[in-house]
């Protein structure tokens, strides 16, 4: 029991913490346990918990490639960049299946410059940038280096868009939707966020969390 690496599927609304104190329940009092990279609230998908002394590894998970299953609705950005936040902009501006595409082979495959979005846990002189920005506090977060490896259109039906991505740990996938609409002169916000693999770990061998809910 000392060490463990248990692969969770995260269902929609719940934090990443929120999994880790229902699966504490089921294993001995005191064991430490941690994540390898957290998941917004309203995202699903793999999680990676390490028990024990396996939450040594950390570092190691965070050089692991991360595989994302997204779906855009453009002409529509919200505060939070999702589908939870208020509605702040609009138009009515039609981006071709192959616009869109030759914009993220030419913007944004490789290594590039992303800020992350104003609602996300990022610290800021010692708070979380989501606590700011819900008082209406003015704050300016630094941009930083990421990688995108893959960035696939799998389906084009207007003005909602799916999108396979693999990219380096600490990329936003929120950003880079709004990112992408915003260089072709419009907007939009993820519906739809499910993390599918980490590394070679995949979601689809990955516990459900309602069997931790239900036992006992």
């Amino acid at each position: 029991m000392d060490e463990q690496v248990l692969l969770v599927d995260k269902p929609e609304g719940m934090t990443s913490y929120d999994v880790i104190r229902v699966v504490k329940r089921h294993f001995p009092k005191g064991i430490k346990i941690g994540h390898t990279g957290t998941l917004d609230p309203f995202a699903t998908g793999l999680l990676i918990l390490l028990l024990g002394k396996s939450t040594k590894l950390q570092d190691l998970f965070h050089t692991y490639s991360k595989t994302y299953l997204a779906i855009a609705r453009f002409n529509i950005s919200t505060d939070t960049l999702d589908a939870t936040g208020k509605v702040v902009e609009t138009d009515t501006k039609k981006i071709s299946e192959s616009d869109l595409a030759e914009m993220i082979e030419k913007r944004f495959v490789g290594e590039i410059e992303q800020t992350p979005p104003q609602f996300s846990a990022k610290h800021v002189n010692g708070k979380r940038a989501y606590d700011l920005a819900r008082q209406g506090i003015e704050f300016e977060l630094k941009s930083k280096r990421i990688t995108v490896y893959a960035f696939k259109l799998l389906k084009y039906d207007w003005p909602m868009v799916k999108f396979e991505i693999v990219c380096s740990s600490g990329t936003y996938i929120r950003s880079l939707a709004s990112d992408l609409a915003n260089v072709l002169g419009t907007h939009a916000h993820l519906t739809q966020l499910r993390r599918i693999a980490i590394g070679d770990y995949k979601v689809d061998v990955a516990h459900k969390l309602s069997e931790y809910q239900n036992e006992g």
